[in-house]
């Protein structure tokens, strides 16, 4: 199965480096969602190829204008500047917490990933509650957790908007993100709730963006509540 990545970048334009939108204009900040292999919708499609674009004027979630590995998509032009001959005067730092190409290397604590720290701390550091998205088809999965002031809750089915969607189990999604139901907080890191990440490091990083939650929290079609049954989110509140 072909890793999948949830890609965010924030930049502050300066000289030869700057965020490029899938326009082709620069930007401040954009979100790149790779979507899952998915079948009888294309070739791209069913090789996990395809992406969802954010930036803070998108007005929301939009089809990425290229496939993933292209050179003409927001990820291939903000990246260019670091392949080309001129980059001596570069200083830059590349973090990907699984080997792009097939290694033998066994899971250790020197790869990605994470300890679980949503519900030991990062729902506490945020003062909220949290809906997780993390790849489900694991051993030792954590189950939802209310035991503390803020619930920890577990998503079961992601949904992006439009008749298109597309929806997915979080079985089919390495992705790992966060949000707080109620706003305003969206996180974007490498952490998997199962017991057999506990002892391993990474991390994730957090933004009070209105427009990242707007896009982002609206993805949660349902999650598991701690009495253990799949419930869909209320769409009465806003920020």
């Amino acid at each position: 199965m072909i890793p999948l990545l949830l890609a965010a970048l924030l930049c502050v334009p300066a000289g030869a480096l700057t965020c490029y939108g899938d326009s082709g204009q620069p930007v401040d900040w954009f979100v790149v969602y790779k979507l899952p292999a998915l079948r009888g919708s294309g070739e791209a499609a069913q090789r996990g190829l395809q992406y969802k674009y954010l930036d803070e004027s998108s007005g929301g979630w939009r089809d990425g204008r290229a496939l993933i590995n292209s050179p003409e998509g927001a990820v291939g032009r903000s990246l260019q500047p670091l392949y080309r001959s001129n980059t001596s005067q570069l200083a830059f730092l590349l973090y990907n917490d699984q080997p792009p190409q097939p290694s033998k290397a066994q899971d250790s604590s020197m790869r990605g990933h994470t300890k679980d720290l949503y519900s030991g701390w990062l729902a506490a550091a945020l003062g909220t509650n949290l809906q997780v998205q993390f790849w489900h088809k694991t051993v030792g999965i954590l189950p939802s957790n209310c035991s503390d002031i803020w619930q920890v809750l577990n998503v079961n089915q992601i949904a992006f908007p439009g008749p298109a969607g597309p929806s997915f189990n979080s079985t089919e999604d390495h992705s790992k993100w966060c949000v707080s139901p109620k706003g305003p907080w969206t996180c974007v890191g490498d952490m998997n709730r199962n017991q057999g990440e506990e002892q391993r490091g990474g991390g994730t990083l957090c933004a009070q963006l209105p427009a990242l939650w707007k896009a982002f929290q609206p993805l949660v079609k349902n999650y598991q509540p701690c009495n253990g049954m799949a419930r869909k989110p209320s769409r009465a509140y806003k920020i």
